[in-house]
């Protein structure tokens, strides 16, 4: 059997002997007349303690004169312990109510043997609200005041020895003004000094037991929460063992006003109530923390909108309504507990949750003690409140839980430990294996990537001899500048300059994509302007473009579907002739002279995919130094800044080549590059970029 289990039978006996303990043992004498109580044939020495369950004689709205005899006809005869709220009190059928003032009488009748006995304690338990006692005309007991203000103060139990006489009248003025339930609603008893002594004693000792211990479990969870992480099981056990406390004290023998007599009598009150309203939530909370699966949420919705409206009552100025709302709280404690057990905590039996069976033991003892209260607040039977002992058998279930909880966790930490130093060795051993195994591994890649990065640099050196040097271009135009950045160590940008007889052809393209594919790609472009402008001796742009673009066909697109094609600008100046010549396709010429801007564009079509038709565009520039060509890609423009994250765009850039047109080219190229720099700053570039500028 697991050791929740045999907890759970063992708070199952505790619950069953406090049911005992607060059965009665004795049997009462019968009564024959209302009023009249013969008490002759009653052994106090070994029957007990006497419950005055009997009838006496009520008198409404009157404090009769505890010296009137003989008696007047009294409005009716009431049963007691119970209110006088629905007793009739006319011929109409009308009821007494709540409010008002009423005497109770009843006379005791003892035998020789009793008066010669000696003393016997009369124990005055409940009385709502204030009153005064009087046994044949001498006042015996008073609580708060009825004339000729009422005054109600805290019940608290009292206990009045005195000698038995052959005939004892006991007289109550009672007046209620606050609460829901007035009159004589606890059971007075009757017994020897030994008798009603010793049971005060044992509940004081069990209470302050109760208290002490509960109210130390208590504050320990609750300061519990200021170090653990999960903090809401501990805070709300916590709690409940507070609440616990509250209507431990405010109930019974009533010890917190007993300890602290200065304490309100509202203040008192609101303990007893607002701990029974609060319990049952605070209770349902802590369930939802330890099973949050099998706890219904909507549920415990209800329970909570139910617990604001019967919290609400505890903060009124009148006391009433607390009282009025029992009936909503009883409902929550008898209809929602009852399915918090079945349904709830059911399910997390079946689930085989730890602990689940202590909770439903602890819970099932709440809720037959809330049940039970009930009962013996309607009169049903005299078992006294057991709601006390029931949050009691729940704390017990519960810390037994937690404590169990923790010594699994305990176990849990001293398996590790004992095997910490094997598991710390064992792994110790295992990292040094992987780590020898990751610098096995970061040694081949570092060769991989030296290997890579020495195939990138020949490479580059032998794109670098295709293309030609850059000075090329400066021996042809001496006023120009090229500026040229890879965005890897190959690129996908290329330049062409020739010269065919007086004609100088410059060319600036980009093949579609990047890296090695690319720069392979740019080679070939680069034999096919040879093999088109020196063995063919083409020499018009438009011309060029097209052979370009049918050999670049007959070449890819067959075999590779993968080539996007090349975008392409070409120049054809002949200085003899004065004439210049352009042809583009998907790259556009800038060209600035004095009057004026212009953005010549090429055809709209990639060179090697799609149909295309180049023309030749003839321009109207003379050769006088003034005028400047400008060919570029689409690098420049594409570039990511860092204080942004945008590109720099085409606008941007053709105003930067606008501002500075009238520079040197060497100075055009300067600007360029701190301009770029300035905009990427630590970014990588985003494309490779090319730039061409001649002054004609």
């Amino acid at each position: 059997m697991s050791p929740d289990r045999r907890i759970s039978f063992l708070c199952i006996g505790i619950l069953l002997l406090l049911c005992v303990g607060c059965s009665q043992e004795s049997t009462s004498p019968q009564q024959t007349q209302p009023g009249i109580i013969d008490l002759q044939t009653y052994d106090f020495d070994s029957s007990g303690v006497l419950t005055l369950a009997y009838t006496f004689n009520f008198y409404w709205d009157t404090l009769l004169p505890p010296s009137t005899s003989p008696l007047p006809l009294p409005t009716a005869a009431v049963h007691l312990p119970r209110d006088w709220n629905d007793i009739p009190i006319g011929a109409d059928g009308s009821v007494a109510g709540t409010d008002g003032k009423a005497t109770y009488t009843a006379n005791f009748i003892f035998s020789q043997e009793q008066v010669n006995r000696g003393p016997l304690v009369l124990k005055i338990s409940n009385v709502r609200s204030a009153y005064e006692a009087y046994l044949d005309g001498k006042k015996i007991a008073q609580q708060g005041r009825l004339v000729p203000d009422i005054e109600e103060v805290d019940v608290v139990p009292q206990y009045i020895e005195f000698a038995p006489k052959d005939t004892l009248q006991l007289l109550f003025h009672v007046a209620n003004t606050t609460t829901l339930k007035s009159g004589l609603v606890e059971a007075l008893r009757l017994g020897v000094p030994r008798d009603i002594y010793e049971g005060r004693d044992h509940r004081w000792a069990r209470d302050t037991f109760l208290i002490s211990g509960l109210l130390m479990i208590g504050l320990y969870h609750l300061i519990l929460t200021l170090f653990i992480p999960q903090r809401g099981v501990s805070f709300l056990f916590g709690l409940m063992c507070v609440l616990l406390v509250l209507r431990t004290g405010s109930t019974g023998e009533h010890l917190i006003i007993q300890w602290i007599p200065a304490l309100p009598p509202w203040l008192t009150l609101r303990f007893e109530y607002g701990s029974m309203y609060l319990a049952p939530h605070i209770v349902g909370l802590f369930f939802k923390r330890t099973f949050p699966e099998e706890i219904p949420t909507n549920v415990l919705r209800l329970n909570g909108v139910i617990t604001v409206i019967l919290i609400s009552s505890i903060f009124s100025p009148i006391d009433y309504w607390m009282g009025v709302l029992l009936p909503l709280c009883r409902f929550q404690l008898v209809v929602l507990g009852p399915f918090l057990i079945f349904w709830g905590i059911g399910r997390a039996i079946w689930r085989r949750r730890p602990g689940a069976w202590l909770f439903f033991v602890g819970l099932s003892a709440l809720v037959a003690a809330a049940i039970n209260d009930i009962l013996y607040a309607q009169y049903f039977i005299d078992t006294g409140f057991l709601v006390s002992y029931g949050l009691l058998v729940l704390v017990i279930c519960q810390a037994t839980a937690l404590s169990l909880r923790l010594t699994r966790a305990y176990q849990v930490v001293e398996d590790l430990s004992e095997n910490l130093e094997v598991r710390v060795h064992e792994n110790t051993q295992e990292l040094a294996l992987k780590n020898v195994e990751l610098k096995d591994q970061k040694t081949l890649i570092n060769e991989h990537h030296s290997e890579l990065e020495s195939s990138l640099k020949y490479a580059w050196k032998i794109q670098q001899a295709v293309l030609g040097e850059e000075d090329k271009l400066k021996q042809m135009f001496p006023n120009s500048f090229l500026f040229f950045r890879t965005r890897g160590i190959v690129s996908g940008d290329f330049y062409w300059f020739g010269q065919v007889e007086n004609c100088k052809i410059v060319a600036l393209g980009d093949v579609t994509g990047q890296g090695v594919p690319a720069a392979f790609l740019t080679i070939i472009v680069h034999t096919f302007f040879n093999h088109i402008v020196y063995e063919h001796s083409c020499t018009d742009p438009a011309d060029i473009v097209n052979e370009l673009d049918m050999h670049l066909k007959a070449s890819f697109q067959q075999t590779d579907k993968q080539f996007k094609g090349t975008r392409l600008s070409i120049l054809a100046i002949d200085e003899a002739k004065e004439k210049v010549n352009f042809a583009g396709a998907s790259q556009s010429l800038f060209l600035a002279q004095p009057q004026g801007f212009d953005l010549i564009a090429g055809s709209e079509q990639i060179v090697g995919i799609a149909s295309l038709d180049a023309t030749t565009v003839s321009l109207p520039v003379e050769l006088n130094g003034k005028n400047h060509l400008f060919l570029f890609t689409n690098g420049f423009e594409k570039q990511i800044g860092e204080a942004n994250s945008t590109p720099f765009g085409e606008e941007a850039f053709l105003a930067l080549l606008k501002e500075n047109v009238g520079w040197p080219a060497e100075r055009q190229e300067e600007v360029l590059n701190h301009t770029l720099e300035a905009w990427k700053k630590d970014q990588e570039l985003t494309d490779d970029i090319a730039v061409i500028g001649i002054r004609l």
